[in-house]
């Protein structure tokens, strides 16, 4: 499986006089099995190429295929895109509505056509996906839950829908630091557990370059820069420039070479930092 968008583009109220291009020539591919970090400065597109992505929006031209089947072709029912691509917003948990837990995670399966007995498998394995007990908290309202609680029942619900593609719109936004680590790990769950692709934007470089395989840069509506996620982040000056911040290993080697000490390195993860730091002070590789 995998996802190919090609040479997308979007305008906004196209012909009117405020018209604005949103996305311009935007390509870029996703294998089976990876993670794909999206970043990009507010304005950038990102939140624009999600929703095509999920066919809530329609290219002005280009295409995008997904698990083979070309998603914005005519005629292409919404409801089989929604079985292949699940999209989960930023601030998922204002979306909550039902009475209780069991209910909100079955609203999307039912809708689906799922059958009763299947449905409530599903809203079980699917808390369970995502680290919550379905004994504990299916007849709860989900209003009664924590604030993490509730972003995991949101992204539950769209799991239930047994998408091939799960996208989160900043998961962890706005969380405080213990709910923000139990998400990065119910992500890692999520991606262990399913042969699917898992695309998540952040404003946090270290989740980006911790998470991901690729990473996907936008800039101005278009994709600034594509690759492994090691080697992007590798390109500080490129990241600078767009108006991002860089991972915590940048800062260190920033911050050091401010006070005149100046380490030639490349490192993004923290081992690398270690050895390099090492390296520095002792002229020499970092024994294991």
């Amino acid at each position: 499986m995998s996802i190919q968008v090609e040479n997308i583009f979007h305008t906004y109220n196209k012909g009117n006089p405020d018209e604005k291009v949103a996305l311009r020539d935007v390509s870029f591919t996703v294998e089976d099995g990876e993670i794909l970090g999206v970043i990009g400065h507010t304005g950038s597109g990102k939140s624009t190429m999600l929703q095509h992505l999920n066919g809530l929006l329609k290219p002005g031209s280009g295409r995008i295929v997904v698990s083979g089947t070309d998603i914005t072709a005519q005629g292409i029912k919404l409801t089989e895109i929604r079985k292949k691509v699940g999209l989960v917003f930023q601030y998922p948990e204002y979306q909550l509505f039902e009475e209780t837990v069991a209910k909100d995670v079955a609203f999307g399966p039912k809708n689906l056509g799922m059958k009763d007995d299947e449905i409530e498998k599903t809203v079980r394995e699917s808390l369970e996906m995502v680290g919550l007990s379905y004994e504990e908290l299916a007849e709860r309202s989900p209003f009664e839950l924590s604030g993490g609680q509730k972003r995991r029942v949101a992204i539950a619900g769209v799991i239930a829908m047994k998408p091939d593609v799960l996208i989160l719109d900043e998961p962890t936004s706005g969380l405080d630091p213990f709910a923000h680590k139990e998400v990065l790990n119910m992500i890692r769950k999520i991606h262990k557990e399913s042969t699917g692709i898992i695309i998540f934007v952040s404003h946090n470089m270290r989740d980006i370059a911790a998470m991901s395989d690729k990473v996907l840069v936008m800039d101005g509506g278009s994709v600034l820069a594509f690759g492994e996620a090691d080697e992007i982040f590798k390109r500080r000056e490129m990241l600078r420039k767009a108006g991002l911040s860089t991972t915590p290993a940048a800062v260190l080697f920033d911050k050091l070479e401010d006070k005149g000490v100046k380490i030639s390195s490349d490192a993004v993860h923290i081992d690398e930092v270690e050895e390099a730091i090492y390296g520095y002070l002792t002229g020499g590789e970092k024994d294991d």
